[in-house]
């Protein structure tokens, strides 16, 4: 489903879909099997999104940032 914290590590349409209800899941899972290509471009950055929430890299972060 929809929401701000999601959208802020996943932009919508971008690196994931969402919905706010059935109507529109149903919408976007039809729009998704007509436009393979797009579907696989979100997937694709999505899991290069994630890759960067890794917790090795959020630990490299946090000591860059007190300068360890």
């Amino acid at each position: 489903t929809r929401s701000t914290e999601q959208n802020s590590f996943f932009p919508e349409n971008k690196g994931c879909f969402m919905f706010d209800d059935i109507k529109e899941l149903e919408r976007k899972i039809e729009y998704l099997l007509s436009n393979p290509k797009i579907a696989k471009k979100v997937r694709i950055n999505g899991i290069k999104l994630s890759k960067s929430h890794a917790y090795y890299r959020r630990i490299n972060e946090i000591l860059k940032t007190i300068n360890i």
